[in-house]
């Protein structure tokens, strides 16, 4: 490639090699539902790399949806463990990883199947459209191309590892509860062997997945004929529509809202070691394990995505995520060091208790204030982006096209009431939780339903923004 045509190009980065990073994550085999190399993080790599490719072909676009909802399913094979880590009867517990297992494997097979055939179809509609010297070549005249050998080993390796993941834990089957207690077949004593034997041969077969997958987005990032293609497209079709990059960005910080949301839950469980006692680090009674700050690091990525396309001054945001991270995690140290040294009825005798159950309260009230600063700040981004990008795709000609547009930009901030009515039931029930968890068996319960309602009003309000973004941009 000559040296001019490097400068051109790096502008326009198509991430072709992020896209052969991302899939390293995936080479390996699980331990049940443990992933000891979390695919989690190829699919946020797969999630950004794939949105300027997702411009220029719909079925790379359904894929980067697809990869979208394994980022969900990671998330969920998460709290799954939590719940099956808290059942305290053995068996159950096997027949609960069996569950997940079998579940999680069929969900992960037909999502991968999709986002793997939408991928490589969209790298072939591309080939086929754009002059290239790789994606349509063939090893023998009449054989299958690049592009198409490499998606029936995708899908071949993504049918291959569910299977060999899933498949030592039927052995839980052999077992069953008897007159003396529970019979354990000779089958389920080498269930550690077999997910060994699993995660081995699943990683040599990963291992050849990872280098042809590598081989082949290497060779297109080097087919200079077919990156210049792309270049032009882009700058010809894309560039000049701004409509795409706005609702894009909306889509993005909708999607980093709802974690914001939904990682407002507190989820406590008792005796929890965050590290090993001989390290001298506190064990409380109680812990928390999704403290706040991890809802204001989301909080703070999808503000910054809003703000792109917004004349507003970052520092509000970044004033609001620092007030919201800092007093959630001052919050989070001394609950942590309440709960290990002490317990709900040991405030009223004991002085100490007393005065850590103050702090305790009091860093628990900024910091829910903080969350209502957030969900103010995150008001006004929404009121600014209605301003912005909604209103009437032909524009504004004259005064009574200007009156009507004013109208609609009112009946939109009214739906921004439920955003707010949402996050106050999301914080009343949290504090609710907080203070009386020990008292009211139902507290935990209840902060989880006002989250839900938090999450439920925020998807709805930019639910109907989009919409409206969707509106004015529709001539593009």
């Amino acid at each position: 490639m000559y040296t001019t045509e490097k400068k051109q190009l790096s502008a326009y980065n198509f991430g072709f090699i992020s896209i052969a990073v991302a899939c390293l994550f995936f080479f390996n085999g699980n331990i049940n539902i443990i992933d000891p190399l979390p695919d989690l993080i190829g699919y946020l790599i797969l999630n950004f790399t794939l949105t300027k490719m997702a411009l220029l072909d719909e079925d790379i676009a359904e894929s980067q949806k697809f990869f979208r909802y394994m980022i969900i399913s990671e998330i969920a094979k998460i709290a799954a463990l939590l719940w099956v880590m808290g059942i305290s009867r053995a068996d159950e517990k096997n027949t609960g990883m069996l569950l997940l297992s079998f579940v999680f494997a069929i969900v992960d097979t037909v999502i991968l199947f999709m986002a793997f055939t939408k991928l490589f179809s969209g790298m072939t509609a591309l080939a086929f459209s754009t002059p290239n010297s790789y994606l349509l070549a063939a090893r023998k005249p009449e054989g299958r191309s690049n592009t198409d050998r490499i998606k029936g080993f995708a899908v071949f390796f993504v049918i291959f590892k569910a299977a060999l993941n899933v498949l030592p834990e039927f052995s839980n089957l052999t077992t069953y509860n008897g007159a003396e207690g529970t019979k354990v077949s000779f089958l389920y004593e080498f269930i550690g062997l077999m997910r060994g034997m699993s995660i081995f041969v699943t990683s040599i077969v990963g291992i050849v997945f990872a280098v042809k997958i590598f081989r082949y987005f290497k060779a297109v990032n080097n087919d200079s004929e077919f990156l210049m293609s792309l270049k032009e497209r882009y700058e010809r079709d894309v560039l000049p529509r701004k409509g795409i990059f706005v609702k894009r960005s909306f889509t993005m910080a909708t999607f980093f809202l709802a974690f914001y949301a939904i990682l407002y839950i507190d989820f406590r469980v008792t005796d929890f070691t965050l590290l090993p006692s001989e390290l001298g680090f506190f064990s409380p009674d109680m812990t928390n394990l999704i403290p706040d700050i991890i809802s204001a690091v989301f909080f703070l990525v999808a503000t910054l995505i809003l703000l792109k396309h917004l004349s507003v001054k970052r520092t509000t945001v970044v004033a609001t995520f620092l007030f919201y991270f800092v007093s959630s995690l001052v919050a989070y140290i001394f609950e942590l060091s309440f709960f290990a040294n002490y317990h709900f009825g040991a405030v009223y005798k004991d002085e100490g208790a007393y005065l850590s159950y103050i702090l305790m309260t009091v860093t628990a009230v900024i910091a829910a204030a903080a969350f209502v600063c957030s969900v103010l700040t995150l008001g006004h981004l929404l009121r600014k982006t209605i301003d912005t990008h909604t209103g009437f795709a032909y524009g504004v000609d004259h005064e009574k096209d200007t009156l009507r547009l004013a109208e609609q930009h009112k009946a939109s901030y009214k739906k921004l009431i439920y955003l707010y009515v949402g996050g106050f039931f999301a914080v009343g029930t949290k504090l609710f939780y907080s203070f009386f968890a020990k008292t009211f068996d139902f507290a935990g319960s209840l902060q989880m339903v006002g989250a839900f309602i938090f999450l439920g009003c925020l998807i709805k309000v930019c639910h109907d923004i989009s919409d409206e973004i969707e509106t004015k941009y529709m001539l593009e």
